[in-house]
Formats: C-alpha cells, structure tokens, sequence
C-alpha cells in the first residue's frame, strides 16, 4: 500500500507521516524495485523510419539553488518513450553522454533540441 501510494506522487515525508515508517525504509524498498527493472534498451520499441527525437533538459536542485542538476532526455515522438537519459551539468560533456547512451538505431532520427 505504501509503494502504491508513492507511486500516486505522494511525497517521501507524506508517506512518513501517515505511515509511521521511515523515509530511508522507504527509499530502501523504492531502490530494490529499481534494481530489478529491466534495462532500458531492453523495453524500446525499435525505431523506424522517420521517426523524431526530441533532445531536452531541465533542472532541479539538492538542498540548495547552487546544486543544480540537470536532467537531460532524448524521446521518441511517435512512441512517447524516453529513449535515453542522463543526469548531469549543462555541459558539452554530459550533452555528449547522453548521445551515447541513445541506441544506435535511434541515432540515424532526426533530432531536435529546443533552446531557450
């Protein structure tokens, strides 16, 4: 039921709350789910001809507005699917990262990428 919960988007100090469990048990279980999940490329559907990429960002941050953290996404237009992920800064570098990740079938899309 707690997992069910969180995975309705309540919050980690909600779950505490109504629960009376820790949130680390909490992040320990979510964790373990992880862990088993199959791996990304495993679940794609395969590319096909015309298919678009849509190259984005956006930030969060962790404690503080000085810790930002980027996370960068490929998706695939006609399937919804996030291709490719990865978490970063919004460097050149971690841009790189993420082309690495997108699997090769995917490469040959055509790719878009908004700027600000």
């Amino acid at each position: 039921m707690i997992l069910r919960a969180y995975k309705e988007r309540a919050s980690m100090r909600g779950l505490e709350r109504i629960f009376d469990i820790t949130r680390q048990t909490v992040a320990r279980w979510i964790k373990a789910i992880v862990r088993a999940l199959p791996d990304l490329k495993d679940t794609l559907v395969p590319a096909q001809p015309g298919d678009v990429l849509e190259i984005d960002e956006l930030w969060s941050f962790v404690l503080k507005k000085s810790r930002k953290h980027w996370l960068w996404t490929a998706i695939c237009r006609r399937t919804c699917q996030i291709v490719a992920f990865v978490i970063g800064d919004r460097s050149e570098r971690t841009c790189r990262c993420l082309w690495n990740k997108i699997p090769d079938k995917y490469k040959r899309c055509l790719s878009f990428s908004y700027p600000l």
